[in-house]
């Protein structure tokens, strides 16, 4: 299979395939999927030999976030089959994630109480 029938049976725009290989474009969770589907290759194929995050790395940077949560946004957007769907919901993500409403600090009582309900559920 060349590289352009690769991109015609994943939808592709023509020179995407090269592209990603060369670095100049970051692949998408949407065009993932597709290329899995194209490949008739499981997702997780894409990944084998990555490493992988122990529980002991749970938290990421220090924005107190969990491989649990990382793992239910991506099942999330996942289960999402709609194309325009995906990309709105990705939006979605990116604009709440711009948004300095949402990116102040927490105080340490909110860290605490955050904490605490994880523990919980």
């Amino acid at each position: 299979m060349t590289a352009r029938d690769l991109e015609r049976a994943a939808s592709l725009k023509p020179g995407s395939i090269s592209k990603l290989e060369r670095n100049q474009k970051r692949l998408q969770p949407d065009a993932l999927v597709a290329l899995s589907g194209a490949l008739k290759l499981d997702i997780d194929g894409f990944f084998e030999g990555a490493p992988s995050i122990e529980p002991s790395d749970a938290r990421i940077s220090d924005k107190n976030i969990t491989t649990a949560e990382i793992e239910n946004l991506v099942l999330a957007f996942l289960s999402i089959t709609n194309p325009k769907s995906r990309r709105e919901f990705s939006r979605l993500v990116r604009s709440i994630a711009n948004n300095p409403l949402f990116n102040t600090p927490m105080s340490e009582n909110d860290a605490m109480a955050l904490e605490r309900n994880r523990s919980t559920s």
